[in-house]
């Protein structure tokens, strides 16, 4: 699977290896993990240090350790590892990981409706960690809203750290240039600059939650004001792909179709009954 999608579709595909947390993966499994991605070069990605319940789970199976102990003694913080969540991680796991290969994903709706926490961006930062913004899966955070998403992050290191502790810039910046730095793409999207990818969504000013009085940050707008409602247009690589709200190459409802078809059939395959 690696070969045949790494760098398909024009080179906008890319190959990571997913194993879904320590507790539904056996040792084998995250031996072949690393030495899978250190071979090959390929990103992990997986969730941890997400609620506290988990993690009291791992030191129980794992003879006391916990996820970023575990994960050293894997190998696995020697990979471009990639952590969705990270509520509950500490100063220590910080500073074990600092100066290696290893970002977050902050997903702050998912987190909250499962009661999981609130993790602590600053201490990110401080500790030189990447942090991009995700929805974690539509079962968790149900909109997939990214813009929802950017918002809800801000107003909540402003509980946790104050009012000023956190702006429309900062937030921004997770879906953005420090969102490119956490999947390793600094180089290619992030910024809008000569050399890189034209990757952009162009919003509509016009609608009363984007409407600019002459002393707005525009910045403070779109993170505190926008959704996905508010967007236009989208390119990628140059390319428009949605023009007024509209996908430019694919039929919406064949989408849905095939995703019927498909859910159909794996319900079926698992042997399912409702």
């Amino acid at each position: 699977m690696g070969d045949r999608f790494e760098g398909a579709a024009e080179g906008r595909l890319r190959y990571v290896l997913n194993p879904r947390f320590i507790l539904s993966c056996s040792d084998p499994l995250w031996e072949g993990v690393r030495e899978l991605s250190l071979r090959r070069g390929w990103p992990v990605h997986t969730h941890a240090l997400e609620q506290r319940d988990e993690t009291l789970a791992v030191r129980e199976l794992k003879g006391g350790r916990d996820e970023v102990q575990y994960f050293a003694d894997q190998g696995l913080l020697a990979t471009d590892l990639r952590l969705a969540h990270g509520v509950w991680i500490t100063h220590e796991h910080l500073d074990r990981v600092r100066g290696g290969r290893f970002s977050v994903v902050h997903c702050p709706s998912s987190n909250l409706k499962l009661g999981s926490g609130v993790a602590d961006l600053l201490a990110f930062h401080r500790a030189g960690v990447p942090v991009g913004i995700g929805c974690d899966g539509a079962a968790c955070s149900n909109q997939l809203d990214n813009f929802a998403e950017v918002r809800l992050a801000a107003l909540l290191q402003k509980v946790k750290h104050g009012p000023d502790a956190f702006s429309g810039l900062d937030a921004l910046r997770l879906a953005t240039s420090e969102g490119a730095r956490a999947l390793g793409l600094q180089d290619e999207v992030g910024t809008i600059e000569p050399g890189k990818h034209a990757d952009l969504a162009v919003l509509a000013s016009d609608r009363p939650e984007l409407w600019a009085a002459p002393q707005a940050e525009p910045h403070d707008l779109v993170a505190f004001g926008a959704s996905r409602a508010a967007v236009r247009h989208v390119l990628v690589g140059g390319r428009l792909e949605v023009e007024e709200g509209r996908l430019t190459r694919l039929d919406l409802a064949e989408i849905y179709r095939e995703s019927e078809r498909c859910l159909g059939e794996l319900i079926r395959r698992s042997g399912v009954t409702f």
